[in-house]
């Protein structure tokens, strides 16, 4: 249930977090000092909270991948040839948004840096705030500030754009599918296939459950930098 995923969520979330805290506790300090002030915020916080994110995809993935499994056991039964035509489709349009997957994780990587970023100068800026003053150097701390919001709010714009490209795309092209699938389908059948109406809805359910399928992998790897950054922190304190 939504409230299941919702409780084992949180409950990831506080234990990563709890990792990081203990994990930088336990460092030294010249290893401690290394970190930009607002680093181990940002990093317990948004970045915990995406990693945890994934690990939700990865079960959305798992649930996806069976149900298209059983659809196409399904479809087997009924009608071979829809079977091969969702499967072969599916596989595809996998590998040919392929390349798009490859650019969001790009982009979430360079998302993830930039958020460390612009925490420790938001850090920075409040502590320096006495100083900022008294040496009259406001204007360059909000020129500094700006540019770091600027950074961040093109990579997540772009992020969120092409995660939903991602999945249009792939929907648009299962409905083009679908229609040319089902056309071949009446020609050879001579529109007497007396289960054509069964073999649509097989193709469109069929279709749907690559789709769950596409979206939970593209959000797993968009994920995976943030997953990544979150373990190498508390291995680089570890250590």
């Amino acid at each position: 249930s939504s409230a299941a995923r919702a409780a084992a969520s949180a409950r990831r979330l506080a234990l990563r977090a709890a990792d990081c805290s203990e994990a930088f506790s336990r460092a030294s300090w010249g290893m401690q000092s290394l970190d930009r002030e607002g680093q181990l915020q940002e990093i317990m916080t948004n970045q915990v909270n995406q990693a945890t994110a994934g690990a939700v995809q990865t079960t959305m993935l798992i649930n996806a991948l069976f149900t298209f499994l059983i659809l196409m056991g399904s479809a087997l039964v009924l009608n071979a040839v829809a079977a091969v035509a969702v499967a072969v489709t599916t596989v595809l349009l996998f590998g040919f948004l392929r390349p798009l997957r490859k650019r969001v994780v790009r982009n979430s990587r360079a998302l993830s840096k930039a958020q460390v970023a612009y925490a420790g100068d938001i850090a920075e800026s409040i502590r320096v705030a006495e100083e900022t003053h008294v040496f009259g150097v406001a204007a360059a701390q909000r020129e500094r500030i700006e540019r770091s919001v600027q950074v961040y709010n093109k990579l997540f714009f772009r992020s969120q754009l092409l995660s939903r490209l991602a999945g249009k795309l792939y929907e648009s092209l299962i409905y083009v599918m679908l229609v040319a699938g089902v056309s071949a389908l009446y020609l050879v059948g001579g529109g007497q296939s007396a289960s054509l109406g069964g073999v649509i809805l097989l193709l469109l359910r069929g279709g749907t459950a690559g789709q769950m399928v596409q979206g939970a992998y593209q959000g797993l790897a968009q994920s995976l930098p943030f997953i990544e950054r979150t373990q190498d922190t508390i291995r680089r304190y570890v250590e």
